[in-house]
């Protein structure tokens, strides 16, 4: 069974050598872009909370609380069909006493909305944080359409890359051939969380109207491209010559690995 193992591993060590070998000669760049947007909508998350010993009142405090919550939010233009509320909840809390017996009840609601009303971040915000048995969980600024500019970045950044590689290739007498291996690693830093500074805010003079900022969308790409030599015509890529004259190198499949 030994004998077995020992050809497997000389088998594998020879054809990752061999693939080391065959691998033409190559440039191994990385191109990277940055889009700054424009948030499309906040998204708001905040639970409401009421504790006490009688069940029944705990709810009862937790209705009206609710109810204060959802006029609090109607008067500063947030629908209702805006607003995804939980089905309350009702924890019981344990007594000091070692763990046994019930010391009181927590009822807990919480509260999804989402708003384009960017200027009246700071008023949401105080209203919210005044109230006692609320707690704002996360303010997340959003893009309707995140996957295209995600797409515009990536693009930018192969652009980049590929004006990388033909200038390093250039320096080198050499020609830039075909990609062979493109990692992606694209995302958007779209969350921006805690207070009101956090928005890179500015204002209008008054100190008191605050913009939405800008998310950041980043692109970052490895990309390896084969390289040939130049002739002195070369303007696009050129294969490598075969006998007296050049024929193109069958195209290699490109690999794409998204981390």
């Amino acid at each position: 069974m030994k004998w077995w193992l020992h050809i497997l591993a000389s088998w594998s060590i020879s054809s990752l050598a061999i693939a080391e070998v065959m691998e033409p000669p190559h440039v191994s760049v990385v191109g990277s872009a940055k889009l700054e947007l424009f948030p499309d909508y906040m998204e708001w998350v905040f639970v409401v909370n009421t504790e006490g010993a009688d069940p029944e009142i705990v709810v009862s405090e937790q209705k009206e609380k609710m109810k204060y919550v959802k006029t609090f939010l109607s008067g500063n233009g947030i629908s209702i069909e805006n607003m995804r509320i939980s089905r309350v909840r009702l924890n019981e809390l344990a007594g000091s006493n070692g763990g046994k017996g019930k010391e009181s009840y927590r009822a807990i609601n919480t509260v999804v909305f989402t708003s384009t009303e960017f200027g009246k971040y700071e008023v949401i915000w105080v209203g919210l944080a005044k109230m006692p048995s609320v707690n704002i969980q996360t303010v997340d600024f959003e893009l309707n359409d995140e996957k295209e500019q995600q797409a515009k970045a990536r693009v930018k950044a192969i652009d980049a890359a590929k004006l990388k590689a033909r200038a390093m290739a250039g320096s080198l007498g050499m020609a830039l051939g075909e990609p062979i291996l493109i990692e992606d690693h694209t995302g958007a830093d779209r969350y921006i969380h805690g207070v009101l500074p956090a928005l890179d805010t500015e204002t209008d003079g008054t100190g008191v109207s605050p913009t939405r900022g800008t998310i950041p969308i980043r692109s970052l790409v490895q990309v390896k491209f084969a390289i040939y030599p130049q002739t002195s015509d070369d303007e696009e890529p050129s294969a490598p010559a075969t006998g007296a004259a050049a024929k193109p190198t069958p195209a290699r499949g490109i690999q794409w690995k998204r981390k």
